[in-house]
């Protein structure tokens, strides 16, 4: 049984390499914001974590741009399209 199919109930598996690819192709696939992000060294709790500052509670410069949306069905089309293109 499949990771998506255990725990969504759902055939389904995650594309993120192929978008990461669709956005360098055409970044209009996601909308981004910049955040300050840093990763945890120092609490044993959270060790490892990389941590985003969303609310600006460290007030610190934005360092990471951030996906906050995806335009998915615009993507999918464009992905199955390009899966099934012939090779000449």
């Amino acid at each position: 049984m499949t990771y998506g199919l255990r725990t969504y109930g759902k055939r389904q598996c995650a594309l993120h390499d192929p978008l990461t690819v669709g956005y360098v192709l055409d970044p209009a696939f996601l909308k981004t914001e910049k955040y300050y992000v840093d990763v945890e060294t120092s609490s044993p709790l959270s060790y490892g974590q990389t941590i985003c500052d969303f609310r600006g509670l460290l007030g610190k410069e934005p360092n990471v741009n951030i996906c906050t949306a995806v335009d998915s069905g615009r993507f999918l089309e464009d992905f199955i399209r390009t899966l099934n293109m012939e090779s000449n």
